[in-house]
C-alpha cells in the first residue's frame, strides 16, 4: 500500500493529464452517440403522413402530399363523387388509385379530378380518402364543387373520430339544405 501511495504521489501529474484527455475525448463521444441514437429512434417511430390538397376549382385538381420525412409505401387514394344535378343522380366512375411510393416531403400532382368526368355547371358532392401501407392515419375529406364555378368549391377534412356516414337520400332530395345543415361554413376550406 505504501508503494502505491508513493507511486501515486510521483505520477499524479501524469494521471491528471490522462484523466483530462479521457474527459476531452469521452464526453463528446458520449454526447454524439446520444444524439445519433435519438435521431435514429425518432426516425423509426415516425410514420408517413399523407394529405390531399385541392386546387383549381374550375376542374377540381388535387395533389397527394407526404408532409413527413418518411417514405410512404403504396399510397392509396380515391373519391366517391356524385353529380347531384343529373336525373337520376350520377356516380362518377373515378377508380381508387395506388402508386408504388411517395418520398418524404414530396408531392404527387396536381391531378385533374372532374376534368373528363364532370359536366360544366353541375354540382358535385362526395368524399375522398388517402392512406398508405405504412401510414398510421387514413385521412377523409368531404368535397363540394360546381364544375366551372370558381367561387363555390370547398372541402372539409374530417377529424379522426368523426363518422364517415352520410345520408345520400337526403342529399339527393334537398341538396342545399343537407349541405347547409351538415357542413358548416366555419369548417369549409375554400378551394382556390
Amino acid at each position: 500500500m505504501k508503494c502505491l501511495n508513493i507511486w501515486l504521489e510521483k505520477n499524479s501529474n501524469v494521471l491528471g493529464a490522462w484523466s483530462s484527455i479521457l474527459s476531452i475525448v469521452a464526453f463528446p463521444t458520449i454526447a454524439i452517440s446520444l444524439v445519433l441514437g435519438y435521431i435514429q429512434l425518432r426516425d423509426s417511430l415516425t410514420t408517413p403522413d399523407l394529405h390531399l390538397q385541392f386546387s383549381s376549382p374550375k376542374s377540381l385538381a388535387f395533389t397527394v402530399a407526404n408532409i413527413s420525412n418518411k417514405l410512404a409505401k403504396k399510397p392509396l387514394y380515391g373519391f366517391g363523387m356524385f353529380d347531384i344535378e343529373s336525373d337520376p343522380v350520377n356516380i362518377l366512375p373515378i377508380p381508387y388509385k395506388e402508386t408504388s411510393y411517395l418520398r418524404g416531403d414530396s408531392r404527387q400532382g396536381p391531378n385533374e379530378l372532374l376534368g373528363k368526368y364532370g359536366t360544366d355547371g353541375h354540382l358535385y358532392f362526395g368524399f375522398a380518402s388517402v392512406t398508405c401501407e405504412n401510414c398510421e392515419v387514413e385521412r377523409w375529406y368531404w368535397i363540394y364543387s360546381k364544375k366551372g364555378d370558381i367561387e363555390n368549391s370547398w372541402y372539409i377534412e374530417l377529424d379522426r373520430d368523426e363518422p364517415k356516414l352520410w345520408n345520400p337520400i337526403e342529399l339527393m332530395n334537398e341538396p342545399e339544405n343537407y349541405i347547409k345543415n351538415h357542413f358548416p361554413e366555419s369548417r369549409r376550406i375554400k378551394i382556390k
